[in-house]
Order: structure tokens, then sequence, then C-alpha cells
């Protein structure tokens, strides 16, 4: 869609603001959490994974046509406020999800994932809380596939606490 290409000048400003500003405001605490507006600022929680951050409107990866950089390790909130995460896309094929793994200290709330063309879980394995989620991960193919795991879930592993959350992921 030749209307969403970025022009010169906003690769520049963007490039710029990935090397100057990882979030839009915000330390970290949980009184003022790193506050997430652009797509690029998601993929820095993985400088900070033990702190909190809020998500403060839609973050459309397709929009600015770049991939996700998976974190492994989450220990903070991430407070996405209902607001989507669109497109995500992972070249890590193998961990397709937000976090690899969310410890008991983790919150996860109020994140929407739309992946049109991924399965893609919030995380593959949860030992902390998950609630008010929604994913809506599919993935279109002719071919047959053997999946070796619950890919486009929640969690593709539980071990903590998933409340108020729905999926409606498919192959």
């Amino acid at each position: 869609n030749p209307e969403k290409l970025m022009t010169r000048k906003d690769c520049f400003s963007l490039f710029y603001n990935i090397l100057t500003n990882r979030f839009a405001s915000g330390n970290g605490s949980k009184e003022s959490p790193f506050v997430i507006k652009y797509p690029y600022q998601l993929s820095n929680i993985r400088f900070y994974p033990d702190k909190h951050f809020s998500i403060d409107n839609d973050l459309d990866f397709k929009l600015y046509n770049l991939s996700y950089i998976h974190i492994d390790l989450f220990q903070g909130t991430l407070l996405g406020n209902g607001h989507k995460i669109i497109g995500l896309y992972s070249p890590q094929s193998a961990t397709n999800s937000l976090f690899k793994v969310t410890d008991e200290n983790a919150l996860i709330s109020g994140v929407t994932l739309v992946c049109p063309e991924h399965l893609f879980s919030i995380t593959n394995e949860n030992n902390g809380t998950i609630s008010d989620c929604l994913n809506t991960s599919y993935f279109k193919t002719q071919a047959l596939y053997k999946f070796s795991s619950y890919k486009g879930a929640i969690a593709d592993i539980n071990n903590g606490t998933i409340r108020y959350s729905g999926n409606s992921s498919f192959v």
C-alpha cells in the first residue's frame, strides 16, 4: 500500500528517536511507568525487564515494517490499557511471543494482540499474572505444518494465573 510507506524524512526521524528516546516518558517505577507510544519502544522493554510499562496507544508494527525483538525474561508490569499490538513478527520463528518467560512477579494486563499473518503468543511460559488480555493471531497456509507447541495462545505453558482473557487464534 503506497500511502503507508515511510518517507526518507520519516525514516530518519524514527532512527533518531530509537537512538535517543527508548520510551515516550516515565522512569519505570510503579508511579511513573515507562510510556510506550511507538512500536520500536515495545522491544526496548528488554533493557529494563523488571520495570513498569504502560502502552499509550495502538502499536502497529506493519505500518513501520518492523520485526519484534523477543524478550527472554520479563519480571515487570505491562499495562496495555486496552490498546492493540498489531502485526507482530519475529525473525526468531521458534519464539513467536512477546516474552519467552514471565516470572512470578510479572503482571500483564489489558493487552490485545492482533497478528493477522503469524501465530503469536503473549508468553511462551507464564509464571506470573495475565489478566484482561486478548489474542487474535492467525496463520494462513495451504501447506500442512506440524506445530511443536501451542503457538498463538495467551501462554503456551501456564504455571501462573490467567484471568478474564481470551484467545481466538487459528491456523
